[in-house]
């Protein structure tokens, strides 16, 4: 399987430039928390998901292919499968790609912490949605969810000063802004700096992922609908930012948020660059060019990598047409950071 399909001889399909700059590569969909925002949780990894040699052995012709790229591993929760993430990890550091990684911080023990420290990714984000306790627990749907997340934390921080200092591993906190957290931000900022993070990262709430019931109450009940609201913890964020907390969300993208505040499912402009620069791996093989593509082709894929590499893919005449397709969306999904348009350097 080649991964092409025919197309009409007067029509010419774009080819793209250059290869991804990110690869993102589904760890798994289970994950031990039981998040409002998303029903991943409520998934098992199937018989047929790709094995751990079969998604370390794309990362070398990924590197040759494009070096320096990222590597990003997702779920669920990846440190649900400890050994395949080390082992993607560690893979990625033979061939020189930096990795990134989100994680709700609670599978950790002594051992991980020494292992994210010395052989783990670039970049680990721990999901905290909030400086109350309660709060974040509530979200993400398991009590003592925030004193484990915390103590973890504020435990690897100081592994890493006292007995590993010359890792190169930074932490962040990502914390999702809905209305129960929209108007405490200053609060957040001083608690999350008060932990000594590397940076934290911020984004506006999405519909729910893999949303398993018709409706998407979580999203319509609370995501902040009053536009000043959003407009005024936005401010507050840039000015923090400017005052030198280390807010690691860039200005341009928080200055998107107004926008998405006003309209969460469309915008006027095309903003989405994530057919020129990502490509997504899950853990079935299935490729495709932004976490939403199917939504967009009628449930289609552009192969698996079971069939075809990655360049083959990324080159195909399937993946030439989803750009076509892609190139008129219009949906808000494209203002996320790992979809948007690069910014001017």
């Amino acid at each position: 399987m080649s991964g092409r399909t025919e197309h009409p001889p007067d029509r010419a399909l774009a080819m793209p430039s250059a290869p991804p700059r990110t690869l993102f590569i589904e760890v798994t969909t289970e994950c031990n928390l039981r998040c409002r925002q998303c029903h991943m949780w409520r998934s098992r990894e199937p018989a047929t998901a790709l094995r751990t040699e079969e998604k370390t052995a794309l990362i070398h012709p990924f590197a040759t292919w494009s070096p320096g790229a990222t590597v990003v591993l997702t779920g669920g929760e990846p440190l649900h499968k400890k050994d395949e993430f080390f082992s993607l990890t560690r893979t990625c550091r033979r061939s020189a790609l930096p990795v990134a990684a989100n994680t709700n911080g609670t599978l950790w023990d002594d051992v991980t912490l020494d292992r994210l420290l010395a052989e783990g990714p670039r970049y680990l984000i721990v999901s905290l949605d909030s400086h109350r306790p309660e709060l974040h627990d509530w979200i993400r749907g398991v009590p003592g969810t925030y004193d484990r997340a915390v103590s973890m934390i504020r435990r690897l921080l100081a592994r890493r000063r006292e007995s590993f200092r010359d890792s190169d591993l930074r932490l962040l906190t990502n914390t999702i802004l809905f209305d129960g957290n929209v108007d405490r931000l200053e609060a957040y900022v001083e608690f999350a700096r008060a932990l000594g993070v590397d940076g934290m990262t911020f984004q506006m709430l999405s519909r729910t992922f893999m949303r398993a019931s018709r409706r998407d109450t979580f999203f319509e009940r609370h995501f902040p609908r009053e536009v000043s609201r959003v407009d005024a913890a936005i401010d507050r964020l840039l000015g923090l930012k400017e005052s030198g907390a280390p807010v690691a969300t860039s200005e341009n993208d928080l200055r998107w948020m107004k926008l998405y505040a006003r309209d969460p499912d469309f915008i006027g402009e095309q903003v989405c660059g994530s057919a020129e620069r990502n490509m997504m791996v899950d853990q079935h093989g299935n490729a495709q060019l932004c976490f939403f593509m199917r939504e967009l082709l009628d449930g289609r894929v552009i192969g698996n990598v079971r069939q075809s590499g990655l360049r083959e893919l990324w080159e195909s005449d399937l993946a030439a047409q989803a750009r076509d397709v892609m190139a008129g969306c219009r949906k808000n999904c494209g203002m996320l950071n790992c979809h948007r348009k690069q910014e001017a350097s």
